[in-house]
């Protein structure tokens, strides 16, 4: 959570990897922490994109690319 968060806050990390699973649990818990971007133009977007299935899930991989903030 935290440090993960601060990492990402720090543009600190270089790749990412998700599992995705036909499966809902609800509750509180985000995948990343930290402050977050104020806006979807603010967020990370994934580079270098790979998708792979193993068995029901998918495995989502890439590199995080941050834009310059946008004026507004």
């Amino acid at each position: 959570g935290d440090v993960l968060g601060q990492a990402f806050d720090a543009r600190l990390v270089d790749r990412v990897q998700f599992y995705l699973a036909p499966l809902l649990t609800g509750g509180p818990v985000m995948a990343v922490g930290g402050k977050g971007a104020g806006s979807t133009l603010q967020g990370a977007h994934l580079a270098e994109i790979r998708y792979e299935k193993l068995g029901r899930d998918l495995i989502i991989t890439g590199s995080p690319r941050w834009e310059e903030k946008i004026a507004e």
